[in-house]
């Protein structure tokens, strides 16, 4: 399921990067996440795609701004989502990322919901799968203290970075995706498996 995750991610961006510069534009307002939108604050113009405000929360995973940004990712999703899929099964591997996913979009929406600037990117499900390997591999000890380390400097830049500063990263959807990731793991691992036990 991640590598299918990670096929539909570029298909979508070779989409938009096929579509010329304004219905790409267009693309990113619909298929975004903008806080101003889901809570009823302002409407999308007639021009642009009628998808329902909720539902943005789940389409804003698979947009990507620059395919730098695609590109990495992607590598994560692909490296470390295996291996948490491995863990929880293809089904429930597709329902931890779209949780994760719409609960990151969620969280930056309520820090900004009067924001018209659409949230786009897988960045807060991977953060989210990132967040899943603690209690799954406790026991790989180097991989999980880089995971902390990363963390904590994601949870750093939170508080560092002056919103409205040109900053043009969701560190709060970072955050939150690892937060959830770590919590709602043992939620989605499949019957029978230990998850906080080394394997």
């Amino acid at each position: 399921m991640s590598c299918v995750l990670v096929a539909g991610c570029v298909l979508v961006f070779l989409g938009q990067s096929l579509a010329g510069d304004y219905r790409n534009h267009v693309l990113i307002l619909s298929l975004g996440m903008i806080p101003a939108v889901l809570f009823d604050r302002a409407q999308l113009s007639p021009e642009l795609l009628n998808i329902p405000p909720l539902l943005t929360l789940i389409t804003h995973l698979f947009v990507h701004a620059r395919w730098q940004h695609l590109l990495v990712n992607m590598v994560f999703l692909g490296f470390f989502g295996s291996r948490v899929e491995g863990k929880l099964g293809r089904l429930r591997f597709l329902g931890f990322f779209i949780t994760c996913g719409a609960f990151s979009g969620l969280a930056q929406a309520v820090t900004a919901p009067g924001s018209q600037i659409p949230l786009i990117g897988a960045s807060g499900a991977i953060f989210g799968i990132l967040g899943a390997c603690l209690p799954l591999f406790a026991h790989k000890r180097v991989m999980t203290g880089a995971l902390v380390f990363y963390f904590f400097t994601q949870f750093a830049a939170s508080f560092l970075i002056e919103p409205g500063k040109n900053d043009d990263v969701a560190w709060v959807a970072h955050v939150s995706g690892f937060v959830a990731g770590m919590a709602l793991v043992a939620l989605f691992t499949r019957k029978g498996s230990a998850v906080f036990k080394s394997q």
